[in-house]
């Protein structure tokens, strides 16, 4: 089984970060990552950085822009972390991406970096479950997952047709899904909605693949009261705050998320 559904999959370590690629520096976000790997999170997703990241706060976006001014390519993106893999990082990585860069550096291609630099799990933004058929195909085939978004105003019909496709391709506990907690772009705020747990019991009707669940989430006791229901906690912006300073050691922050659950 690809390591990103296993650790999901099994509530083992069901904390995982958010990191735009590069930030605050290259060095930096490395060192940060064979942290989060010492902690045993479950997984970790790479944002690669975007010039319009519309489903993003402003946290992210500023990140995001910073980088922008060094210059980015998904080519630096995979040699980095394939680096990284050379010396020792173990850590499943989900790569954060929207679809007109994915384009434009051509499937195939992204495909076979993916598989090349050890990079487990994709997850794009503005590509709908309906339109992912054949790239969530090839990425199968080379035992890597195409983690699909669910949202608040996902309907039941549409969550049915999901299940069905599912059942039909045989995937029921294949590859993660990523609900996001409430409407708009992500960032920091006051927690989960209170229709949380409802949301996910209609989602779990239909499908039955690991979820991870993210939007908002802040703080050590916003993932635990996500973790009644989903399987997953993704923290982004609270935490790219506190990365904002290179010389922040955020180790603090990161060990309150994987101690408390």
């Amino acid at each position: 089984m690809n390591t990103l559904i296993e650790n999901i999959s099994s509530h083992k370590n069901p904390f995982i970060p958010f990191l735009p690629f590069s930030y605050p520096t290259k060095e930096k976000m490395i060192e940060t990552l064979f942290k989060m790997q010492d902690l045993g999170v479950s997984a970790v997703e790479i944002g690669a950085i975007y010039s319009d990241p519309s489903a993003d706060g402003p946290t992210i976006r500023q990140a995001y822009d910073e980088v922008i001014k060094r210059e980015f390519s998904l080519e630096e993106y995979f040699r980095t972390i394939k680096d990284a893999r050379k010396n020792g990082l173990t850590l499943p990585i989900i790569l954060f991406s929207y679809l007109n860069p994915l384009m434009q550096y051509g499937f195939e291609n992204l495909i076979e970096s993916m598989d090349d630099a050890g990079i487990q799990g994709l997850l794009v933004v503005d590509l709908l479950f309906e339109d992912s058929t054949q790239l969530r195909r090839e990425l199968n085939r080379k035992n890597l997952s195409l983690i699909a978004l669910l949202s608040p105003t996902t309907s039941i019909e549409r969550l049915r047709e999901i299940g069905k496709v599912l059942e039909n391709g045989n995937s029921k506990t294949g590859d993660p899904f990523y609900y996001t907690s409430r409407t708009g772009v992500t960032g920091a705020h006051s927690g989960p909605s209170l229709e949380l747990s409802k949301k996910v019991g209609e989602i779990k009707k239909y499908i039955q693949n690991p979820l991870m669940i993210g939007f908002g989430i802040s703080t050590p006791e916003q993932a635990s009261e996500v973790l009644k229901f989903g399987d997953a906690a993704v923290v982004g912006s609270a935490l790219v705050k506190k990365m904002k300073n290179s010389d922040t050691d955020i180790t603090e922050f990161l060990t309150g998320f994987t101690v408390s659950n």
